[in-house]
């Protein structure tokens, strides 16, 4: 936890034993639960100032058990809890996401924010090839290739900016963002969250205050 930790995603994908195993194969329902209970008491005894998160992934297996997961956390000192959406990566396997559209909650709780991903993250994948989103495995949004360009030639490149100025207008027409279902459980604070913490990385930096190899962590959704 001093290690500079900001965000900690826990999965638990279900509320009992059963579920849980029959999911997680080879996993201990009731070690995960105390390994995170202890790690939420030594956050707060400690005053480390770490969001964490609790997710589950709904399933035809868990769902039933998605009301009392909620309840049982809430009770918790978790800061954001996530029931997130079943789905394959670039939505590729139509039985798959058929299931997946007819158990995702329909209510769109506030505005599409812009996607984190885009300031954060780059994919590799084996043969060099960069995209700017893990669920691209197609290729849509190729930004270039490791074995022709520097990674900073990458990230700095016209088209990933170009994505970045559309989002930040409302423009998620371009494929794959058009399809993507996993904005909705971003916590409508978030994207501010996330500019906050890169802004406060680039401060230390640029003061010298801190010199450590710090990052920033997976960051989904809230109560």
């Amino acid at each position: 936890m001093g290690a500079g930790l900001d965000y900690i995603v826990f999965s638990v994908d279900g509320n009992t034993k059963e579920t849980y195993e029959k999911i997680r194969r080879g996993g201990i329902f009731e070690e995960v639960e105390n390994n995170i209970l202890n790690f939420l008491k030594i956050k707060k005894d400690e005053n480390f100032k770490i969001e964490t998160q609790v997710q589950l992934v709904r399933t035809k297996i868990n769902e039933r058990e998605i009301k009392p997961f909620i309840k049982k956390w809430k009770e918790t000192d978790i800061n954001y809890i996530n029931v997130k959406s079943f789905s394959t990566r670039a939505w590729r396997v139509a039985e798959i996401n058929k299931f997946s559209d007819s158990y995702r909650l329909e209510k769109k709780i506030f505005n599409r924010p812009p996607c984190f991903f885009l300031w954060e993250t780059l994919i590799i994948l084996w043969n060099g090839d960069v995209l700017a989103c893990c669920q691209d495995l197609c290729g849509e949004l190729k930004l270039g290739n490791l074995k022709e360009n520097n990674f900073m030639e990458i990230w700095d490149n016209s088209k990933l900016i170009d994505l970045r100025k559309r989002q930040l207008n409302n423009d998620f027409s371009m494929e794959p963002c058009n399809r993507c279902p996993d904005w909705k459980g971003y916590p409508r604070n978030y994207f501010h969250y996330f500019l906050d913490v890169l802004s406060r990385r680039f401060l230390k930096e640029f003061f010298n205050t801190e010199k450590k190899d710090e990052g920033i962590h997976m960051i989904f959704n809230r109560k």
